[in-house]
This record gives structure tokens, sequence and C-alpha cells, in this order.
């Protein structure tokens, strides 16, 4: 049962998603509704329209550790990005969407392309947060410095 803000139509939006599509077809008609979900939340935003916001990034985040092609990864990333830069709430960036982003870099077996794409998109999630709770402190030394360090020494080796 979804929560009574999230709408009708988000509704409608998320069973399909979640049950005719395979993930990579999810994460494209997320992608390919983003004005619908727009105007759906603007109509939605006394009712809490933020929290339906939140409710879609979850649906994108799900469907994204089943994405199979790397233009789907990619494509699942920039929605990341675009549900970061409509949210207000910092703790959803940091607690939400920087974890799914790191997981693709910190993964070997992704594309080069995914990788560098997931970079950018968590330098941009990191740019909107205007404040660091204490529970989030050690985020950097413990957790997001750690992971670029090793996809910088993963690449492949430089010809001798």
């Amino acid at each position: 049962v979804l929560p009574e803000h999230f709408g009708a139509l988000l509704a409608g939006l998320a069973w399909r998603a979640m049950s005719d599509m395979q993930p990579d077809q999810a994460v494209a008609h997320v992608a390919a509704s983003k004005t619908t979900i727009l105007r759906a939340l603007a109509a939605d935003e006394a009712g809490g329209g933020g929290r339906a916001l939140v409710n879609v990034l979850v649906l994108v985040t799900s469907a994204m550790r089943a994405v199979r092609s790397p233009r789907s990864k990619e494509q699942a990333l920039l929605l990341l990005l675009w549900g970061a830069e409509l949210v207000a709430d910092d703790e959803v960036r940091l607690q939400r969407l920087v974890p799914y982003v790191t997981a693709l870099i910190a993964h070997d077996d992704e594309s080069p392309a995914v990788r560098a794409r997931a970079i950018q998109v968590l330098a941009a999630i990191l740019a909107l947060v205007r404040s660091f709770p204490l529970s989030e402190q050690q985020l950097f030394p413990h957790y997001i410095l750690p992971i670029l360090a090793a996809a910088a020494g993963s690449g492949p080796s430089p010809p001798s």
C-alpha cells in the first residue's frame, strides 16, 4: 500500500515500472516521465510532494540494482541527480542517493563510462548538500574517499 501523498499518477507509474517492465525499461520509463512527475509533484506539493519525489527516487534505486545496460545505469544516475536537485533534504541526498552512486564507483566490473558518470553525479550531489549532520561526519574519510582512491587505482596500467 502506497502512502496517500504518493498520488494516483505516481502510484500508477510505480506499479507499471515495477510489475510490467524490466529494470532497464523502468529506468527509461521514469526518465521519459519526468515532466509528468514534476506536474504531479507540483499539484501534490501541499499533500507531501517532497515525500512523493523520494518515493520516485526509491523506485529508481530499486531498479538500478538490477539494471544491466551501461546506458541505463547512466540514465539512472542522471535521474538520481535530477531528484537530488529537486529534493530539499540533505539527509535524503546523503543517506538515500550517495550509497547507490558510490556503489557504481566501487564495482570494478562497471564500465569506465558508468564509473566516470557516477563520479560526476557524486560530485554534483555532494555540491548540493548544505549541511552535514554529526552522524555523517565520517562520510568522507571512511566511505567516499576510500572508494574514490580505489577507483583511481583500478584502471588499466599505463604502458611501460
